[in-house]
């Protein structure tokens, strides 16, 4: 939406585009590796574009990122916002022979202090907008870089989420996902993510149906979450992340819950609507499980009767404490291990 607002138009089909933005994630090895693959084919399908890689690829791996041949910009998660203002200033230096008259570096990862907000409503399709109220985590788990990529809990003014969310309605939008990298702990003075949806669904009169993006059980229990499913308005899909149905493994992942708390959140959503539709994701392979473990945890993924499960490996992120961790399990093992958890569900 800004890149258009400055007057760039998206390049279609075979046509040559002047500027390539890949926008990153660093969650896994994997998603690393197609951070590079995607970075090297915009590189060779534009050989003249300026190449910008942004998000959570540069803010954990600037060297790295700044290191590719192919990469002209780097931008950071936390300052996704400037990446227009970046890309025209690099353009300008470009078309001047070398000269630019601008206090802000010309390449590099942007650096701020504080951020200067979220960004607005994102649309996709004629009925159907997403509205980030949330931004950063907290929790560090064992195993997870995103608040190293994404830093600490920020949320959006509840009376922006609700003004964005007035105009999207006015323009004829009937589905609202509101979305965050840890949404549980959106808070904007008094208002609690309970509040702001009761809030954003009182504005559809009836005629809005708004999702969550996910809710981690790090953050909620039983009876917020069933608060929450019981607003009206609220449509009845929801992804809850487990990462490991064995409490052992859980323990030592520092997810703050046992398996028997998380049983009792989905049974609370599904005692509001029976057919409540959940989704979650699991890992396999975390150091020191056994065998007996993944056992666990597969029959309680059975037994929660999930719309989808995302199943990953685990992928060791340096800087965790789960990369540093003893009985870091063979990659065959987590392959296996994946392939069987993925076939019985």
């Amino acid at each position: 939406m800004r890149f258009r607002a400055a007057g760039f138009l998206t390049a279609e089909g075979e046509e040559e585009a002047d500027v390539c933005i890949i926008n990153s994630c660093t969650v896994t090895s994997v998603a690393d590796a197609k951070t590079r693959q995607k970075i090297r084919q915009a590189r060779a399908q534009n050989p003249e574009a300026l190449v910008c890689v942004i998000g959570c690829f540069p803010e954990v791996s600037r060297g790295e990122a700044l290191g590719m041949p192919e990469v002209d910009i780097a931008i950071g998660s936390a300052d996704k916002e400037n990446t227009v203002e970046v890309v025209l200033r690099e353009m300008r230096y470009r078309g001047s022979g070398g000269f630019v008259d601008t206090h802000l570096p010309l390449r590099g990862v942007v650096k701020k202090e504080k951020k200067g907000g979220l960004q607005p409503a994102v649309y996709l399709g004629r009925t159907r907008a997403y509205i980030k109220v949330q931004d950063g985590c907290d929790r560090f788990c064992a195993y997870c870089v995103i608040p190293f990529a994404r830093g600490a809990v920020w949320s959006k003014a509840a009376g922006d989420v609700l003004a964005e969310a007035a105009g999207l309605i006015e323009a004829g939008y009937r589905d609202v996902v509101l979305t965050g990298i840890n949404l549980a702990l959106y808070k904007d003075g008094a208002v609690d993510l309970y509040e702001l949806v009761k809030r954003v669904c009182g504005l559809g009169c009836g005629g809005l149906r708004v999702r969550l993006g996910s809710l981690e059980p790090t953050v909620v229990n039983a009876g917020y979450a069933a608060r929450i499913a019981g607003i009206p308005g609220v449509y009845p899909e929801l992804h809850l992340s487990l990462q490991s149905g064995a409490a052992r493994t859980l323990e030592a992942m520092g997810r703050g819950y046992t398996p028997e708390e998380y049983a009792g959140i989905v049974k609370a959503l599904r005692d509001v609507d029976s057919a409540f539709s959940i989704t979650t994701d699991v890992i396999v392979g975390f150091p020191g499980e056994s065998e007996a473990d993944f056992e666990e945890s597969l029959e309680f993924v059975r037994r929660m009767r999930f719309t989808k499960v995302h199943v990953f490996r685990y992928s060791k992120r340096p800087g965790t404490r789960a990369a540093d961790m003893d009985g870091q399990i063979p990659e065959a093992v987590k392959k296996e291990r994946s392939r069987r958890l993925a076939g019985s569900i």
